[in-house]
């Protein structure tokens, strides 16, 4: 008998003999008392605080005691409440929490909060997103994560993350437990999923529970709202740029909702006014129209107690297209370039409180990325005509089936475990035109196959964590990898201090090949013979305290991060689109390292909160043949970091924002001198032209990048009594010129060609996109 199915005949012999005891568990549900959302994150204690627990991502708990029993629950933004519990009953409680007024949330916080504090993992609810001032006045999840140690964004105003020195595909997103694949819109800077669908949103840069892998630097674990089944209501708003709404109620049954989300972009219309602008001025002789459009949906049944049904919809697309028409003197010229880009997700759930000891989550879904590329050209004159197009493609098509258990054996021990297995359809690369064959579909069919199971202890009151293990199986055609993935995070406390210790190993079998910069420019590449999953092993070591009563909590974390098997693009390759011979273009067995450490202190007075935070990493890359084999400085390297946010409530109505960004200038390749190189033309003439000659990579770094934003929220009532509100927001308030990247110029600033102002030396300048931006958005609630 193989590994993997003595695995799973012990964990459901494990499973049957628990249910079979006898004990005293307690379990249930917490909802809000208005919206009935889950309420995440509270904590579930008994009275005397002998020991307690909180509520997961679907708000439910498990508790053991003997009864009977008073248990106390407490929330940041709701009242306490205690009730006596004297016998358990076949199906779990349910729980309504009621909020407090925004004015009244200050909490006070016990000593007792073990299982709240968690090192490597950020957590941020909706009220947290929507006070942070973002580009556009319209709040985004990513965006606000990229406030906080250890992230940081791609380049300026991108919603594309880094976390602990990995890159933007080494992310794992995942919706209601379903994973997708990509989460950009605008080449990201903005990200799919709509603040207004979101409940909450944790965040794991280490320290993985074993449950979740595939990705090598974190995992970005979102919970959808679930609709108000009591009554229908919704949101309407409106933006420079884009309008959204939002729609909630009864589904229909009985203990049944739905919400839906949407999304719009007006930028298609203001960009053809641009255009048409630039083209009677003779700027330019191109129209350029861009826009996205996105939706969300969720149905949730519950039939009975104990079980609850949800159906999950996201569909978006991204589309770009610069055509030309023009007629001159009997001669025609059309050509176009029309892109679009974008995700389809659908997935099935299953919850179910099975018994009071065990709970059970089951998925089923698919998920779809796919990228066209359309070029045509037709051009006809007096003497010639020419009608041609040219067709790329790359998409990645994903059914998995995730089964996942808790079973709650006693106070001290808790075991997870599951089985997740997906069938993934990769064609990185297909080009059609009207002047060669087509190509070859290059099509792999993919196996990724995991088991897992954590053991989540209690030692005493003074320490408690997890050891978990993950079996990840991985079958591409001829070529099979087999990955034993330990897990271990462990937390002890001393006096007032918590301090908490993590080892992990996480492989990666597909890896993302993107052009910094582009708008739609990413491929994803599944693992092969030649081309081997990358793997990571990290460790950390963390501190926290609270102190003044709760109101200032400290954390301090270091971490030591290595990684091998890493792909790149080979030195002067930049995509691999259009290219039946895409494989060589990669550069394989890549090494790399990183090291940091974060500080963060919170702080929560009530009407005043906010944060301070400090990152100091390195992070360093090594390939065979980029850099004549030597480590390099990695493209996305910035030593310090640093943000500062803090949000006042002035009234009921009014509250302000404010946001300092501060980070190290990302590192470039200088130029160090000029040489001539022979160039052939098509008649096999050869000429001299100039050419860079390029220094050390990565050996200089441009200028260090910081900005103010801030924000105000204005809340007032329509004449038909209707809630609204105001959002105002200004971004880098005092212009600070930031670069967003450096270019090599004549004394004007003009990019050089080959061959230009060969007697003069190359001027380095930056180009900068983000002056200060004013926005404004108006939010209605009905």
């Amino acid at each position: 008998m193989n590994p993997m199915k003595k695995a799973i005949l012990f964990l459901c012999l494990t499973t049957c003999l628990a249910i079979r005891a006898q004990q005293a568990h307690i379990s249930g549900f917490v909802n809000d008392a208005h919206s009935g959302e889950h309420v995440i994150g509270v904590n579930v204690y008994l009275h005397d605080r002998s020991h307690g627990t909180s509520t997961d991502a679907k708000g439910y708990f498990n508790l053991s005691a003997d009864l009977p029993v008073h248990l106390c629950l407490s929330c940041i933004g709701y009242a306490d409440t205690c009730f006596k519990v004297e016998r358990v009953g076949d199906h779990p409680i349910s729980i309504r929490l009621r909020p407090l007024s925004e004015t009244l949330q200050t909490v006070e916080v016990s000593a007792k909060r073990m299982e709240r504090q968690l090192f490597n993992t950020l957590t941020l609810s909706a009220k947290n997103i929507d006070q942070l001032p973002t580009l556009g006045s319209r709040p985004d999840i990513i965006k606000a994560a990229q406030q906080l140690p250890g992230i940081e964004p791609l380049t300026e105003g991108s919603s594309l993350m880094l976390v602990r020195g990995g890159n933007p595909g080494e992310n794992l997103y995942l919706l209601d437990n379903v994973p997708l694949i990509y989460v950009n819109h605008i080449g990201g800077f903005m990200s799919v999923f709509n603040s207004e669908m979101i409940n909450s949103m944790d965040i794991y840069k280490g320290g993985f529970p074993a449950r979740f892998g595939g990705k090598l630097s974190s995992i970005v674990d979102l919970t959808a709202k679930k609709g108000d089944p009591s009554r229908v209501k919704g949101s309407l708003s409106a933006g420079i740029t884009d309008v959204a709404f939002a729609l909630e109620g009864p589904g229909g049954l009985d203990s049944s909702s739905f919400i839906i989300t949407g999304r719009k972009t007006l930028t298609e219309l203001l960009l053809y006014a641009a255009s048409e602008i630039a083209i009677e001025s003779d700027a330019q002789e191109h129209h350029v129209i861009y826009g996205f459009h996105d939706i969300n949906a969720k149905y949730t049944w519950s039939p009975d107690a104990k079980n609850s049904f949800a159906f999950n919809l996201y569909e978006g697309d991204d589309y770009m297209r610069i055509w030309k028409n023009k007629r001159e003197k009997g001669d025609i010229e059309r050509n176009s370039i029309g892109n679009i880009w974008g995700n389809r997700l659908v997935s099935a759930q299953w919850n179910s409180a099975v018994s009071a000891k065990l709970f059970a989550a089951n998925t089923l879904s698919f998920a779809q990325y796919r990228l066209k590329n359309l070029s045509k050209a037709y051009m006809r004159n007096s003497m010639d005509t020419v009608d041609f197009f040219v067709k790329a493609s790359s998409r990645v098509g994903d059914l998995s089936m995730r089964s996942d258990w808790k079973l709650f054996l006693n106070a001290f021990w808790t075991l997870e475990y599951g089985l997740h297995a997906s069938y993934l359809n990769y064609r990185p690369n297909h080009f059609v035109s009207s002047y060669a064959k087509p190509s070859v579909p290059d099509v792999s069919g993919v196996f990724d196959n995991a088991l897992y199971f954590d053991n989540n202890l209690k030692l005493g009151t003074l320490a408690y964590g997890s050891i978990g293990l993950r079996l990840n199986s991985y079958f591409n055609g001829s070529y099979r990898n087999i990955a034993l993935e330990p897990r271990l995070n462990f937390n002890f406390r001393i006096g007032e201090s918590l301090l908490n210790f993590t080892a992990m190993r996480v492989t990666q079998n597909a890896h993302l090949m993107m052009t910094p910069g582009s708008i739609n420019n990413e491929v994803w590449v599944p693992a092969e013979q030649r081309i081997k999953p990358a793997c990571s092993d990290q460790a950390s070591i963390g501190w926290q305290r609270d102190f003044m009563a709760g109101h200032v909590g400290i954390e301090v974390d270091a971490y030591y991060k290595q990684l091998r098997d890493l792909v790149a693009y080979r030195e002067g390759i930049g995509s691999l689109i259009g290219d039946p011979d895409w494989r060589n273009k990669v550069e394989t067995g890549g090494k790399g390292k990183s090291y940091g450490i974060e500080m963060m202190a919170k702080l929560n007075f009530g009407r005043l909160n906010g944060y301070a935070g400090y990152t100091y990493a390195h992070t360093t890359r090594q390939f065979q043949h980029i850099n004549q084999g030597k480590e390099y400085v990695f493209e996305y390297d910035r030593p310090h970091s640093i943000n500062l946010n803090v949000n006042y409530m002035l009234t009921e109505r009014w509250s302000f924002g404010a946001l300092w960004t501060f980070h190290s200038g990302l590192p470039f390749t200088p130029v160090i001198g000029v040489q001539y190189v022979p160039s052939f033309s098509q008649e096999g003439e050869v000429t001299m032209t100039e050419s860079f000659i390029y220094g050390e990579r990565n050996s200089q770094r441009m200028r260090s990048y910081h900005r103010l934003d801030v924000a105000a929220k204005w809340k007032t009532t329509t004449e038909k009594g209707r809630r609204a509100e105001w959002t105002f927001s200004l971004y880098n308030i005092y212009c600070r010129q930031n670069p967003y990247y450096y270019y090599y110029g004549d004394k004007k600033g003009d990019p050089l060609s080959w061959g230009q102002y060969p007697d003069d030396p190359p001027q380095l300048w930056q180009r900068c996109f983000f002056p200060v931006i004013p926005s404004v958005s108006y939010k209605v609630w009905f």
